[in-house]
């Protein structure tokens, strides 16, 4: 092929040779290689995205837990101060009616 220069574009390849065609292997190599390099970058980045996802959604639901423990919590502390009021309200009514039937008592 360096001896008929004109086909396939071959005459800069002779008149840098062998230089010339070194040359151009090496890009050929150096392509190669960037795109075996980037096949496994990109291979290494879709398993770290695949953990990263995992962490996450763990994270997830451990905070979803969290949260519905936290809402259990303040349920369970709203019924208890319900209670606590009505019990209050109970023990204020009958603090009342004792005070009246006293004060009724007082005046016969």
């Amino acid at each position: 092929m360096l001896d008929n220069t004109g086909v396939f574009g071959a005459a800069s390849y002779a008149s840098d040779s062998p230089s010339g065609y070194a040359d151009a292997v090496t890009e050929v190599v150096k392509e190669k290689d960037d795109v075996e390099v980037k096949l496994v970058k990109d291979k290494e980045d879709a398993e770290k995205k695949v953990i990263q996802d995992k962490l996450n959604a763990d994270n997830l639901a451990v905070k979803k837990k969290a949260d519905e423990e936290a809402s259990k919590a303040h349920m369970i502390v709203e019924q208890e101060e319900k209670k606590k009021a009505e019990a209050k309200a109970i023990l204020d009514k009958q603090e009342a009616e004792r005070k009246t039937t006293e004060e009724a008592a007082k005046k016969k």
